[in-house]
């Protein structure tokens, strides 16, 4: 059965940017991920048999909190990649990442990005 499994709003304090001041102050992070994949576990109740969304979090909080990257869309794209690979059951990933709040001089709630994977 189609599925779509998600992590929503995985808020992490990491340092990414174009500045240096960026890349040396943590802020905060706000991840989504949502991934369609064919799932047998509505059938079986078998973690194997579906993405298990703790990995997926598991894997945006590593990349996340790796090396500072200067860009969201990089960062986006490394967990996007990572998790297109955990299955061959997955047939897309979305992935959002949002500076939450970003460093504008103005109030802005949000700046990020969202990128989709197919296989």
């Amino acid at each position: 059965m189609r599925t779509t499994v998600f992590v929503k709003n995985l808020r992490v304090q990491a340092a990414h940017g174009i500045t240096e001041t960026e890349n040396r102050t943590k802020r905060t992070f706000q991840v989504d991920i949502s991934i369609e994949c064919d799932s047998k576990a509505t059938e079986t109740d078998a973690i194997k048999d579906t993405v298990n969304y703790a990995v997926v979090a598991d894997i945006a909080h590593s990349v996340l909190t790796g090396v500072a990257r200067n860009t969201v869309e990089k960062v986006a794209a490394e967990i996007g990649g990572k998790v297109l690979t955990l299955s061959n059951q997955i047939a897309a990933v979305e992935v959002t990442v949002a500076k939450v709040p970003p460093p504008l001089s103005y109030e802005v709630e949000a700046t990020g990005v969202t990128l989709r994977f197919t296989q």
